[in-house]
Parts: structure tokens; sequence; C-alpha cells
């Protein structure tokens, strides 16, 4: 796996440990956090991670296989999404998870990756204005 690849998927998950610890502490001051919360946050991450790991590994094998590389990719899309209703499903399944602590934190790796986004435009804006 590419380093800059690596660099993004570190990016991303270390975003949404962020968002996730955000949302616990959002959950403890308005007093509905439970174990539960901490649960969902951790069930989600190990989702999100496993997700993002399968696509970098995707985009690594897709490069190598030319055309063909497209249905991979497509295919692969399929897989993640099916992660994500997996995910879902397990959050409401077990009792001892918060349901919207599991759900919650599977739309944070996008806001990690706008932030991200973001923090790069800046810094190349500032780098133009020397």
């Amino acid at each position: 796996m590419d380093d800059s690849i690596k660099k993004d998927i570190k990016g991303i998950i270390g975003g949404s440990a962020v968002l996730s610890a955000l949302m616990c502490a959002v959950y403890a001051l308005i007093g509905r956090y439970t174990p539960g919360v901490l649960f969902g946050a951790i069930l989600a991450m190990i989702f999100i991670t496993i997700n993002y790991l399968y696509l970098a590994s995707a985009v690594t094998k897709a490069l190598d296989m030319g055309e063909a590389g497209a249905r991979y990719i497509q295919r692969s899309y399929g897989m993640r999404m099916l992660l994500h209703i997996a995910c879902g499903v397990l959050a409401y399944a077990l009792p001892f998870v918060d349901t919207l602590a599991g759900i919650i934190p599977l739309l944070f790796p996008r806001l990690a990756i706008y932030a991200t986004q973001m923090i790069r435009n800046f810094g190349k804006k500032g780098e133009d204005d020397k």
C-alpha cells in the first residue's frame, strides 16, 4: 500500500475517532451517556477501520488490474455498503450497544475527509501567499 494512501487512511480513522469522542462528550453533556454509547462508538470505529482498509486494498489492487479494475471497485463498493448495513444491524441487535451511537459515527469519515481537504487547501493557500 502506498504511503500517501496510508497517510489518508490514518487521517480518516483519526478524524473519525476524534469525532466519536466528541459524540460521546455530547451524550455526556445532555445526560444520556451510558456504557452503550461507548460500545456503539467502538463498534462503529471497528467497521470504519475495516471499511477504509478494504477500500485502500481494493484501490491498490484495481490499479494493477487495468480495465477490470473499475468493475472490481464497483464490487468493493457494494461490499463496503454491506459492511455499513451490518454495523447498523449489529448496533440495533446488540443489547449493550446504543443504536444511534453505533450508527452516527458511520457518517464521520466523510466529515474527516472534508476537514482534511480543507486543511490541505488552506495550507497550500498559505504556501502560495509566500
